[in-house]
């Protein structure tokens, strides 16, 4: 053992990882790699550090991407990874989970919208064709009070075919 590791190991720190939190401005987002670009920031120089990690593991199912230019905390050590640990600004979370239950959940599951405006305008479709026939309906062989013309259109009106942008948060999307 040489001097530094006699010294450790009389502290107790001999193979110990001492960890420190590091305030940061973030440079950059690679979201594949789930890492950032960072710029430390507050103390005597500031360092640019490549590959600083946004989550523990490749997929955790829980990923925060950082907005460029926002504050960070970053933890750094010598063993290990440098990894955000908190986030000023977020951009985007992305989230893989069984269930996912926000405020209670007592108004159920999320609207699957592609599906949902198909069916809507396969109603639209049908409720136009049925005003349609309706207001072109005539009488044939005979007459009702003398009349065999086209029936009065009561229903002036057409219904327009629902629309995905007029029900969809795209800020919150889902799948399965």
């Amino acid at each position: 053992m040489n001097i530094e590791e006699l010294i450790k190991s009389l502290a107790g720190t001999l193979g110990k990882d001492f960890a420190v939190l590091v305030s940061a401005e973030v440079i950059s987002v690679n979201e594949s790699e789930r890492t950032c670009k960072i710029r430390t920031i507050g103390g005597d120089n500031e360092t640019e550090i490549d590959d600083v990690f946004l989550m523990a593991e490749s997929n955790d199912g829980f990923y925060r991407v950082p907005k460029v230019g926002s504050i960070v905390k970053v933890s750094l050590s010598q063993n290990e990874t440098p990894i955000v640990l908190v986030f000023g600004e977020i951009q985007k979370i992305f989230i893989e989970a069984e269930l996912i239950e926000t405020n209670g959940g007592e108004f159920g599951g999320i609207v699957k919208i592609d599906p949902l405006v198909e069916k809507l305008n396969t109603l639209e479709d049908a409720l136009n064709n049925l005003i349609q026939s309706y207001n072109t309906h005539m009488h044939s062989g005979g007459t009702i009070s003398g009349n065999t013309a086209v029936t009065t259109a009561i229903i002036s009106a057409t219904i327009t075919p629902t629309q995905k942008t007029e029900l969809e948060n795209t800020k919150f999307k889902h799948g399965s």
